[in-house]
């Protein structure tokens, strides 16, 4: 923590002089009054900042590989089911939304993309593959099939 304080004082002097003069006709005399007024005032300023520094250890997931993938949820091809094979559905659905075809697109990756097997690739697959992927972070080990398997069984 750190603390800057800064203090500023402002001094100001002002002299005001008047001089009157009056002469009347009948007698000469000459009267001259001189008034000097003098204002001071002083003005200070304190200013404090203050400064905190958190310090945070950075937080480490290691994902778990399930004993078998045989391709099911990864249409990557990158060995691992993640976040990156949702994005690859999504951006499959997009293109056939679109009316077009991706480029890449084969039997095996769409097999390995419909993760539901609805026959569609689609917003589905692509939140089960984070659903998968969400289990093997927190140190789940079963497959991708047992996985939704067990998640079809609790929604029936």
């Amino acid at each position: 923590e750190s603390t800057t304080t800064t203090t500023e004082t402002t001094t100001t002097t002002e002299s005001v002089t008047t001089t009157t003069e009056t002469t009347t006709a009948t007698e000469s005399t000459t009267t001259t009054t001189e008034t000097t007024t003098t204002t001071e005032s002083t003005a200070a300023t304190t200013e404090t900042t203050t400064a905190s520094t958190t310090e945070t250890e950075p937080v480490t997931t290691t994902q778990t590989e399930p004993a078998q993938n045989d391709g099911f949820g990864d249409p990557t091809g990158d060995g691992k089911v993640d976040a990156k094979d949702a994005s690859k559905v999504l951006a499959i659905y997009a293109i056939y939304s679109t009316g077009g075809i991706p480029e890449d697109m084969s039997d095996e990756l769409f097999a390995a993309a419909d993760v539901n097997e609805d026959g569609q690739l689609n917003a589905k697959d692509a939140s089960d593959i984070l659903s998968y992927y969400a289990y093997l972070s927190v140190g789940g080990t079963d497959s991708f099939k047992d996985f939704l398997l067990a998640k079809r069984e609790k929604l029936s």
